[in-house]
């Protein structure tokens, strides 16, 4: 049987070896080597069939997309419902236990309402009344300003001013610089800027012990004493020379 050889698109177009009887010439198709399928030596009835399996097949792809779509919508939907509900029953907790607080108050309104304010002061430590002065006595000539030092208020721009343009001497860190912190007597160190400061350090609470053993405030050195410890400061001061 003599076959037929036609160029179409670069692509060899072929005849079968064995030809059905209702074989027709224009239902022959490239060979194609990519495509899996293939489509050579089809007939009309194959082709009608796996046409029908393929529709078939895309049908029940979408039905199980559309099923699956319909499954998490339901899903989501329900439990939407279950936390609508929680919601609800915590609601509803919520405002009966608001209920209950408000009789309780109610109740407790009933009760006399002056003895909820509170008339008891509260004294200050012993060391505080002795050796600081209140701001409502007189200053006296032997009361020493006190610096409560605040860490990150400002205070070492304040105790700048103090020493370099007050010119008063301080008992703060700075004159134990420099090894006077040994010192066994307490001196008037100056700075690079000439102000003025005690050898003593009143930064930490040992050095406050230390001050008060060389009787910082008793010596009269000191205009002004800085430290950031309230309580352990005021035990440098005394009755007759107080802390202000």
């Amino acid at each position: 049987m003599k076959e037929i050889n036609r160029i179409y698109r670069t692509e060899v177009i072929w005849k079968p070896e064995r030809v059905a009887e209702d074989y027709d010439p224009e239902d022959s198709c490239p060979i194609n080597l990519d495509f899996v399928l293939g489509c050579n030596n089809w007939r009309h009835g194959d082709r009608r069939r796996k046409i029908f399996c393929m529709l078939s097949a895309v049908i029940f792809i979408l039905i199980l997309v559309a099923a699956i779509i319909a499954y998490d919508s339901l899903s989501v939907s329900s439990v939407g419902s279950a936390f609508e509900m929680k919601r609800s029953i915590s609601w509803n907790d919520g405002l009966q236990n608001e209920y209950t607080d408000i009789q309780h108050s109610f109740a407790f309104g009933n009760e006399d309402i002056s003895s909820m304010h509170m008339t008891e002061t509260i004294p200050l430590p012993i060391i505080i009344q002795d050796n600081i002065a209140d701001v409502d006595e007189p200053r006296r000539d032997d009361d020493v300003t006190y610096f409560f030092h605040i860490p990150r208020t400002a205070g070492a721009s304040v105790k700048d001013i103090l020493g370099s343009c007050a010119g008063l001497t301080t008992a703060s860190d700075v004159g134990a610089r420099d090894g006077h912190r040994f010192d066994a007597n307490l001196t008037v160190v100056l700075d690079e800027l000439g102000s003025k400061y005690v050898n003593v350090d009143t930064s930490t609470v040992d050095g406050i012990a230390r001050a008060k053993k060389l009787g910082l405030v008793e010596s009269g050195l000191a205009d002004v004493v800085v430290t950031q410890y309230l309580y352990a400061g005021a035990t440098l001061f005394n009755p007759e020379r107080r802390g202000r």
